[in-house]
Order: C-alpha cells, then structure tokens, then sequence
C-alpha cells in the first residue's frame, strides 16, 4: 500500500510538472505577444511623430504663403 502512495504522489507530482510547464509556455507566448504590441505602439508613436512635424512644417510653409498672398493683394490699389 505504501508503494502505492508514492507512486501516485510521484504521478501527481508529474501532472502538477505537466502543468507548471504548459503555465510557462503560456505565460512565455503572452509576454512575447506583448513585447510585440509595445513594439508596434513605439512604431506607430515615432510614425505620428513624424506626421505631426510634417503638418507643423506644412503649416508654417502655408502661413508663409499666405502672408506673401497678403503683401501681393495689398500691392494693388482700387
């Protein structure tokens, strides 16, 4: 009977080690997973960075623009 005991300690013992192993496989997936997530957030943080100086840029080119139109019309006279 004791025999019997420590075998089914040692096989519930290695279901728990089963399962232990299969918890860190998953856990190991999710932050991989999310290592890659934050990856793609930095990508497309940089990404509208850069749009956003575009625009700021596009911006100021518009208002310098605008400011020569200004000085043209007021060249003529009625």
């Amino acid at each position: 009977v004791a025999l019997q005991d420590i075998q089914a300690a040692i096989a519930n013992i290695m279901d728990m080690n089963t399962l232990i192993a299969t918890a860190t496989e998953e856990q190991s997936q999710v932050g991989q997973e999310i290592s890659q997530r934050v990856e793609v957030i930095s990508q497309q943080s940089s990404q509208s960075a850069s749009l956003a100086n575009q625009n700021r840029s596009g911006s100021q080119n518009l208002n310098h623009k605008a400011n020569e139109l200004y000085d043209l019309v007021g060249r003529f006279t009625v």
